[in-house]
């Protein structure tokens, strides 16, 4: 079988992560996988790291590479990473080549409220707009209000990384609940000091928290309250330090918050490739998702939840998406409404029982190595690529049938 994968950024993205993990796990049982990005394939070097088993292509070499890796017939499977323009574009392009190839959409996000948020306005409002009016506004890094659903309709079935998401998918479509792959190897080598020599954490007698992911118009708040938290802590007489890695979309202070940026309380990393993101997880007491049930957080799973979950660390993270399967108090804490407060009553908690919490830490982590399993969820992936297919070679025969 060849499975084409197409993603809508390059290997610097939290998608690509899922993706790579999924095309690793499909060659190991004899599927031949390419991942195609827009651009800068080397990413997969810098930004991932590891066996790469799989083909990284640029969009600009796909067309050309595929009949000397898959053959002639080219890709059984082009299996998209979500519905956003760029990658509906592309898809349309490959499959003018190869009109036989089945096209299965993912979705990891509620995509109407990304364009929305992104854009300053409702969904609604943009439905109502031309569908000339949409494309001159509309960027290539989101999902077409109109054409989008049209993608989906036209798809030959969809895989939804929530089952909150079969919402957006039309009834009769073959569709597939997959949760993430994690690679539990990962954390087996890692320490619990960061990846950079002049910071040492185990010389400072802190409640360590860390959160790895951007910052953008849909999260800012969420992010902003463990800052807040973490402030709040301190100014109680509860030592405590944020170490914060990702990128920052959109700006979340103002000038009167500035005291809270301190070098006691926070270390700012910036982007970090992702083989350095056990260790900085290592080094943490407590692994915080801040949030609450909502129009965005309910119908994703946060990649970075399977990793906090694997790192054998106590997480918090919000009684939604992922916070639905895990036992509160058990295997995890489940936030009421994720804000700062909240944030801080489980920084106070932690430090009048730090035995406790090492022991929601541990089940936290046995929830995800039997939940995110790479040999299941490959399996499960494969299977209903056969069975997607298995439709296509009953059309053929009905097509032969026909002409006969």
């Amino acid at each position: 079988m060849n499975v084409l994968f197409i993603l809508y950024h390059n290997f610097k993205a939290n998608s690509a992560i899922q993706v790579h993990n999924f095309a690793n796990g499909l060659c190991e049982i004899g599927v031949n996988c390419i991942i195609a990005v827009p651009n800068d394939k080397q990413t997969v070097n810098t930004y991932i790291g590891g066996v790469i088993k799989y083909h990284p292509l640029n969009y600009d070499e796909v067309l050309q590479k595929i009949p000397l890796i898959f053959g002639i017939k080219g890709p059984d499977i082009i299996h998209v990473w979500t519905p956003r323009e760029i990658v509906r574009k592309f898809c349309e392009k490959i499959k003018l080549e190869f009109p036989y190839s089945k096209i299965i959409i993912d979705l990891e996000d509620n995509e109407e409220i990304i364009v929305a948020s992104n854009l300053g306005t409702s969904f609604k409002k943009l439905e109502n707009k031309t569908i000339a009016t949409l494309d001159s506004i509309i960027p290539e890094s989101l999902s077409h209000p109109i054409r989008y659903k049209k993608f989906l309709s036209e798809s030959d079935g969809v895989t939804v990384i929530m089952d909150s998401l079969l919402a957006f998918v039309p009834k009769e479509k073959k569709n597939l609940v997959l949760w993430p792959i994690l690679d539990i190897k990962r954390f087996g080598d890692a320490n619990e000091e960061l990846p950079k020599e002049d910071i040492n954490l185990k010389k400072e007698k802190k409640i360590i928290l860390s959160y790895i992911g951007n910052v953008h118009s849909a999260n800012y708040k969420e992010v902003r309250s463990l800052y807040l938290a973490v402030a709040l802590a301190n100014r109680e007489g509860i030592p405590t330090k944020l170490i914060r890695a990702g990128t920052n979309y959109v700006k979340f202070w103002g000038e009167e918050e500035q005291e809270i940026l301190t070098k006691d309380n926070l270390i700012e990393l910036g982007f970090i490739p992702n083989h350095e993101v056990p260790s900085i997880l290592m080094a943490s007491d407590i692994l915080i998702q801040p949030g609450e049930p909502s129009v965005f957080n309910d119908y994703r799973l946060p990649s970075k939840l399977v990793e906090f979950l694997a790192s054998g660390k106590p997480v918090a993270l919000p009684s939604t998406n992922l916070g639905r399967f895990l036992k509160d108090g058990e295997e995890a804490i489940l936030l009421d409404k994720g804000n700062a407060l909240d944030v801080l009553s489980v920084i106070r908690k932690f430090k009048e029982h730090p035995a406790f919490f090492s022991k929601i830490g541990e089940k936290g982590k046995e929830f995800a190595i039997k939940n995110f399993d790479k040999d299941i969820q490959s399996m499960k992936l494969l299977n209903f690529y056969k069975n997607v297919l298995n439709e296509r070679n009953d059309t053929r025969k009905k097509e032969k049938r026909t002409l006969n």
